[in-house]
């Protein structure tokens, strides 16, 4: 937890704002940590979805923004973060860039450009359809659900229903995330075969006999698929992110590689739901 409490604390001291650490292992911070203030919530054995979920109840703040473990916010992210809220009231959620601080291996930057390619720099500011997610983002407190499933809250799923409902989403380039997560080839793929599984099996619960046979039919289309994705993520980077353009080109066979462990976890997740993934995730 060190990484990222040293590059938030400063500032939410500054700010007099709460700093709450939800732990799913329960030993996340040793007891004499050292960062005075923090509200140190022990929730062992729950998931990330969970632990975000009981984050956003607890937090009293009329802002309340969310990061992970694994990032290292800018020095001013506290500051922008109201900013930004200031300058739009009515926007119900706020993201901003998520850029990456993975980049020793190429299994990492193509890990990285299936998952948040989109939110690297640059991004268009203003309202939009999607923003980033739980490692950049931040909510009015009139926008928090009040009631959640048990699998807690998984934050595409909540801002696409928000958007669905007439709220406004917006993105903001001014607040910077740095997202480290070195997996190398096996972790990465490993942790997207358990995020397909865990995104299909959540959404397994919801859907109808009929619908559960679409989804496995169009999970065995799995060739298909990963090179439809796979060129498109390609091209967005190509397109849209040209200081990432050859990086993109050169990550391509393993995003290739990547996309067919994500869709395989798709497969087992609508035949036989989440399993243990939703617990494999960080």
């Amino acid at each position: 937890m060190r990484g990222v409490l040293d590059s938030v604390y400063v500032q939410t001291r500054a700010l007099g704002a709460e700093l709450i650490v939800v732990d799913g292992h329960g030993q996340g911070l040793c007891e004499d940590h050292g960062y005075a203030g923090v509200r140190w919530l022990r929730r062992p054995g729950n998931t990330v979805f969970q632990l975000r979920a009981i984050g956003l109840a607890e937090a009293r703040g009329e802002v309340v923004a969310v990061t992970e473990d694994h990032c290292r916010v800018a020095p001013d992210w506290c500051e922008q973060v109201l900013r930004a809220h200031r300058e739009n009231p009515h926007a119900a959620v706020i993201g901003g860039v998520v850029d990456n601080g993975a980049v020793d291996s190429l299994w990492d930057r193509a890990s990285f450009f299936i998952s948040g390619g989109a939110f690297l720099p640059p991004i268009a500011n203003g309202e939009r359809p999607t923003i980033a997610g739980q490692a950049n983002i931040s909510y009015k407190r009139w926008a928090l659900p009040e009631n959640l499933p048990p699998h807690g809250i998984v934050e595409s799923d909540y801002t696409r229903h928000l958007r669905g409902s007439g709220r406004i989403l917006i993105s903001d380039d001014g607040l910077v995330v740095v997202h480290v997560l070195p997996l190398g080839a096996l972790g990465n793929c490993i942790i997207h075969y358990h995020d397909g599984r865990t995104s299909a099996g959540f959404a397994r619960a919801k859907l109808g006999r009929a619908q559960r046979i679409y989804h496995v039919l169009r999970a065995l289309l799995m060739p298909l698929r990963v090179a439809k994705d796979s060129l498109r993520i390609t091209a967005r980077m190509v397109v849209r992110k040209p200081a990432y353009r050859w990086q993109a080109l050169m990550s391509w066979p393993l995003i290739v590689v990547i996309l067919h462990f994500h869709a395989a976890g798709e497969l087992m997740g609508y035949l036989y739901g989440p399993g243990n993934s939703p617990h494999r995730l960080r």
